[in-house]
Formats: structure tokens, sequence, C-alpha cells
């Protein structure tokens, strides 16, 4: 699932309008539903920038949403990160968008 979580430019701290998204997805992911899955979080960049500079902002990124998530209580050992860059912009056609600053959270296979 791709999650709307907002990041300035530049920036791996989650925006405040992307706080209550976040706080929902902790509730759900310690949920007893999905408590015993495990989850990839995956870090995107805009296009602006070097290759090398956007795939450490988007670990860093992934890393910000990983830490939110074990402050509500969601085991870190659950949790994974993976940083893109911006191997996959979600807006190909307009590289520096602000939807491409963007996370993803991918259920790992049991």
């Amino acid at each position: 699932m791709s999650m709307q979580i907002q990041f300035g430019f530049n920036s791996s701290q989650i925006e405040g309008g992307s706080l209550q998204t976040m706080e929902n997805l902790a509730l759900a992911l310690a949920s007893p539903e999905l408590q015993d899955r495990n989850f990839t979080i995956i870090g995107h960049t805009d296009g602006v920038g070097s290759a090398d500079y956007n795939r450490r902002l988007s670990q860093a990124r992934a890393r910000s949403v990983r830490d939110f998530l074990v402050q509500r209580g969601v085991a870190g050992a659950r949790l994974n990160t993976q940083g893109m860059g911006f191997d996959s912009l979600l807006n190909p056609a307009d590289p520096a968008a602000a939807e491409n600053r963007r996370v993803e959270i991918v259920a790992i296979s049991q």
C-alpha cells in the first residue's frame, strides 16, 4: 500500500498533516489481524538531486516512519526499511512533484 505521508523538500521529517494517517497506521499494524505480520517500509524521493543523495534521503524517510511506529508500540523487529531514491517516481511526468516524496508499506510474505 502506498501511504500519503508528506515530507518537505529535502527533509525526512514527517509533516504535521500526515500525523493522523501515521496514528491510524500504527493502530492498524498493532491490530490482532496484522500483529503477526512483518512489513517493509520503502521510502521514495522526488527526482531533484543526485541518485546517491536521494537514496540516503529515502532511507531516512523510511526510518522516520519506522521510528514513529515503534514509538507507538509497533515492534521494531516487524519493520524493515528500504530506500529507493527516485527509482520509482509516482509522477514521472513531473519528477519534482511533491507526490513523489512518499513511503510505501509492503507486507512481507510469511
